[in-house]
């Protein structure tokens, strides 16, 4: 992760070197992240981390759809703390 920040509109993004892949995400996202696992049925869904992406904004949101209930569960972050857990799982920030 680069950590550049790119304003809006249409960018020309230079790949310089391997690149696996490139993610734009908007500025207050809070994306969920769990193990590498070998197939997604061994995913261990209780363990989920967050990488929070905020630039001009404290608070960074988002969803989690845990295979158990099916059901979409917002999750929060403010200032560096979860606000607002998904149940049933034990949800920490990643570094």
């Amino acid at each position: 992760q680069t950590g550049k920040i790119y304003s809006h509109g249409w960018q020309e993004i230079p790949a310089d070197g391997e690149l696996p892949i490139i993610m734009l995400v908007r500025d207050g996202s809070a994306l969920p992240h769990v193990a590498l696992a070998q197939s997604t049925d061994r995913i261990d869904w209780k363990d989920i981390s967050l990488q929070v992406y905020t630039v001009d904004t404290k608070e960074a949101t988002g969803l989690i759809c845990l295979p158990s209930d099916g059901k979409l569960q917002p999750v929060k972050v403010k200032d560096g703390v979860i606000t607002e857990k998904a149940k049933g799982t034990k949800l920490y920030l990643r570094d």
